[in-house]
């Protein structure tokens, strides 16, 4: 169901795209097979194929926490200390960026929430 949809959108996609602007109407979308070649699929990796991420911050007396809410209960915070989706060089960044976040009164009592990006490299932005 989902491939037959993303094949016809990409279908008419592609037939509008050489669609003629001064021509009456654009033409019927063409069979996905007439336009392009054979949708392959490929599985992802089950682990560290996320490149970036967002998470809360949560405080609890002195200690700061990395934290997602569940989709529809945004009261329930759910503790974060890793993240298996996301890449090996995110997972190394932040346990040390909590710990020196803790350590620094100024940002652990203003900061709201930590994103981090990372690339195949492993270089990262964080934005705190």
């Amino acid at each position: 169901e989902k491939m037959s949809s993303m094949e016809a959108l990409i279908a008419r996609a592609v037939v509008c795209a050489s669609h003629a602007p001064d021509a009456a109407a654009p033409p019927a979308a063409a069979p996905l097979a007439d336009v392009l070649p054979p949708t392959e699929v490929f599985e992802s990796a089950r682990t560290n194929f996320r490149m970036r991420a967002a998470f809360k911050i949560w405080r609890e007396a002195e200690d700061l926490h990395y934290v997602m809410f569940n989709r529809g209960d945004s009261d329930t915070p759910q503790q974060v200390l890793t993240y298996p989706m996301g890449s090996v060089r995110l997972n190394e960044l932040m346990t040390p960026l909590r710990e020196a976040l803790s350590r620094d009164r100024t940002l652990s009592e203003r900061i709201n929430d930590v994103r981090f990006l990372t690339t195949l490299t492993g270089d990262a932005l964080i934005s705190i």
